[in-house]
This record gives structure tokens, sequence and C-alpha cells, in this order.
């Protein structure tokens, strides 16, 4: 009788983990540039984009993991040191083929914009036009950033041939979190209690419509 309550026991705690790590979905988060490639320059004060994109995809990751752990996140740099060469379109095709080797459901790349217009702020997307996924996802997040009082929703555009959005056959949503070229936009972007509130509310538009798309199919 003790063997077979041991043998039970067991089973029970193997069952348990097993469903702790099943994994429902697989979300690739790029972090924007990186190594050769700084992105774009704040020329006031000198910060870098691929550094702010690098802790802003972090704390996304972060962010879905607790939110769901049976979703698993994927980056494709975690720090300032790329594996790719210092050639742009070799850049790009890496990223995507981390996606490829991850069999991501999911893809989203994290940019900051810049304009020689200093005044200009705001956050907006880019997905395929006929990404539901990411339209719904892009949605969530202009709401909730509204409901923060953060920035303003400059639009989801579909037209713009971007590689890391076009040439994959999975959701992908490239998003730009605002201005590192506006000094204002800028203290945000680079304070971390921001990036964790805008992290945790780009983490719950995705948790959100992965269980939505789960709970449909």
């Amino acid at each position: 009788m003790i063997w077979i309550f041991l043998i039970s026991l067991a089973v029970g705690v193997y069952f348990i983990c097993f469903k702790n790590h099943e994994v429902s979905a697989i979300v690739v988060i790029d972090a924007g540039h990186g190594g050769y490639d700084t992105g774009a320059i704040n020329q006031n004060h000198g910060q870098e984009e691929k550094m702010i994109t690098m802790e802003i995809a972090y704390k996304i990751g972060q962010a879905i993991k607790k939110l769901d752990p049976t979703i698993q996140v994927e980056f494709t740099r975690l720090d300032d040191t790329v594996s790719w060469p210092m050639d742009e379109l070799e850049d790009l095709k890496a990223r995507i083929q981390i996606a490829n080797e991850a069999q991501a459901d999911y893809f989203l790349s994290i940019h900051l914009n810049s304009s020689t217009n200093t005044d200009a702020y705001g956050y907006e997307g880019f997905i395929k036009a006929e990404d539901s996924f990411s339209s719904s996802v892009y949605e969530k997040i202009a709401s909730s950033f509204e409901d923060l009082s953060y920035s303003q929703d400059r639009g989801l555009f579909t037209q713009t041939p971007l590689m890391v959005v076009h040439e994959q056959s999975i959701p992908s949503l490239l998003l730009e979190v605002g201005f590192i070229s506006n000094d204002v936009e800028l203290m945000k972007l680079d304070n971390e209690r921001i990036q964790s509130a805008l992290a945790q509310k780009i983490a719950q538009a995705y948790v959100e419509e992965i269980h939505k798309e789960k709970e449909a199919s």
C-alpha cells in the first residue's frame, strides 16, 4: 500500500509539473537594433534606441510569462551583443530566422521613432493588412495607453513593407513605442517605472488576444 501511495504521488507530481510546463503559445519579442546598430539617437542627450528597446522588450516578455506561464517567450537578443553580421539585410533575416527556429506563433518587434521635427510624439504600429490578430492587439494597446494618459495614438499602418513584419507567415507587429527625438517623450521612454507600465499593458494585450484565439479554436 505504501508503494502504491508513493507511485501515485510521483505520478501526480509529474502530471502537475508537466501541465505547468505545457506550452500554449510561443511569442518572439524582438528588441530593435543592437550591437553595431544603435538605431536612432537623441541628439541632445545621446540615448540610443537599441538600449531602450532592449529594456522594454525584456519587460514585456517577463510580464507575459507572469500573466500566463504557459506562454513561452523567446527573445531575438537580451543584451547588446548580436550574433548576425554587420549588414542590415542579414540582420533582419536573422531576426526572422530566430522566429522560424522557435516555431513562434506571434512576433513583436519593439522600436522607437525619430524625426527631424523634435515636437513629433506618439506611438504607432505596423502589420500586414490581413493580420487581424495583431490589429486587435494594437487596438488593446492603444486603449490601455490612453488609460495611462501616455502620449497619442498615431495609428496602425499596413502599407509600409517592413521586412520583419511582411516576410513572416505568423501574426507580426512592429510597435514604435514613442519618439526618442522628442526630449519630453524620451524622459518617459527612459524611465524604468513608465517602461514597466507600458510593458505590462502590451503584455496584457497579447495574453488576452492569445486566450481569445485559443478559446475560439
